[in-house]
């Protein structure tokens, strides 16, 4: 790595050239994102790497420190592993870099602020196509409108949003259970019509994308930002897991499960079965919660006793802190419904009861509990 250091350090002039002029592929708050074509990257003269288009990521101060050690330990993790892994984009340098007033004014123009100083990682630039656009694109080639592929990710989700008849939030962002609602109502929709259509991803990514998920998990990378965004079907037939700018080391601190896109594919492309699997599941649900609710004995006396005194306050702790233990939040949604059922105040509790768990749907990090607390949602509806 030292050689690629010192290269790279005696090409100042080049690397100045790159960050004025150098085409912005993409942008957030912290960073922006540049395309090296073939050409710079041979004069850059870089040791042990291919001429082929490189990627130079450009952030805000120790912000970059962070993706390059977790991004470097996960490609060290896979590379090895040629058969049956996703592959992890390859990490070249890294170092920090102070921005001229023309650096700043040519790169400040996608909408993110950067100051006088930056720090900057040139990797691998992955020639394909990410997973989100691979589904817009099967869509929009199955409602005939081959033109719209070429169109930016923005156009193409507008199109399928009124092809499909999207439905959006009037919340305003004071409701975020309504976001989830409407998202979870669309995705449903999308799934429908990618099912009708049979649609498919390429033979094994799922597979590999679950292998390296397993691996680089097992020894404490965890992604946090696992979307299709951030997974590429390369040209060259490989998969690829790119952005580790917001991953952790520490499962606690997990957002978003990284096996989370896992299954949402497979449902993507496996709509019967997993639809048959979440009705069986729902109704095992129903059927223990109506158990508990009928005999008196296996009531949760905490639940009735935080109902009964209106602390909806502890009763939404209790629930909380019990949503990971399938049991023991079973036995009480049990319980609420015998509540519910019996009460003289049913639109009240119902309404509080309702709001708790959608407040706890948000916060939790536990998928399973989130699952049951959902169908349970539904269930209650219907009372």
């Amino acid at each position: 790595m030292k050689n690629k250091l010192e290269i790279l350090d005696n090409n100042e002039e080049l690397l100045e050239e790159i960050l004025r002029t150098a085409p912005v592929i993409g942008s957030g708050k912290d960073g922006i994102v540049l395309r090296i074509d073939a050409d710079r990257v041979c004069r850059m003269n870089i040791a042990d790497s291919e001429v082929a288009a490189k990627i130079l990521k450009v952030y805000n101060p120790d912000k970059a420190n962070k993706e390059y050690t977790f991004l470097s330990r996960a490609y060290e993790l896979v590379k090895d592993n040629h058969q049956g892994y996703a592959k992890i984009v390859r990490p070249i340098y890294i170092k920090k870099q102070h921005l001229s007033e023309e650096d700043r004014l040519y790169l400040n123009r996608s909408g993110t602020f950067l100051g006088n100083d930056a720090d900057i990682i040139l990797m691998d630039f992955i020639q394909g196509k990410d997973i989100t656009n691979y589904i817009y694109d099967f869509v929009l080639k199955n409602l005939g409108l081959d033109y719209m592929i070429d169109a930016s990710l923005e156009d193409k989700f507008n199109v399928v949003a009124n092809q499909l008849n999207f439905e959006f939030s009037s919340s305003d962002g004071k409701d975020d259970f309504a976001d989830i609602i409407a998202q979870r109502d669309n995705t449903k929709k999308l799934i429908a019509f990618l099912h009708k259509n049979r649609f498919s991803l390429p033979e094994g990514t799922i597979e590999k994308i679950r292998n390296t998920v397993k691996l680089i998990n097992e020894n404490g990378i965890f992604h946090n930002d696992l979307s299709e965004r951030n997974i590429i079907l390369g040209d060259d037939g490989e998969v690829y897991i790119i952005d580790f700018g917001s991953s952790v080391n520490e499962k606690e601190d997990v957002l978003i499960d990284d096996m989370s896109i896992v299954n949402r594919l497979t449902e993507m492309v496996n709509f019967n079965k997993l639809q048959l699997d979440r009705d069986i599941q729902k109704n095992n649900l129903i059927k223990t919660w109506e158990k508990y609710c009928s005999t008196k004995e296996k009531h949760d006396k905490r639940v009735v006793s935080f109902v009964d005194k209106d602390n909806f306050i502890s009763l939404k702790n209790l629930l909380q802190a019990s949503v990971s233990d399938e049991g023991s939040l079973n036995k009480m949604l049990g319980t609420i419904i015998y509540i519910i059922k019996k009460s003289e105040k049913k639109d009240y509790h119902l309404n509080k009861i309702t709001e708790i768990i959608k407040q706890i749907i948000l916060e939790t990090k536990f998928e399973y509990g989130k699952k049951i607390l959902s169908n349970f949602l539904d269930y209650l509806q219907k009372i």
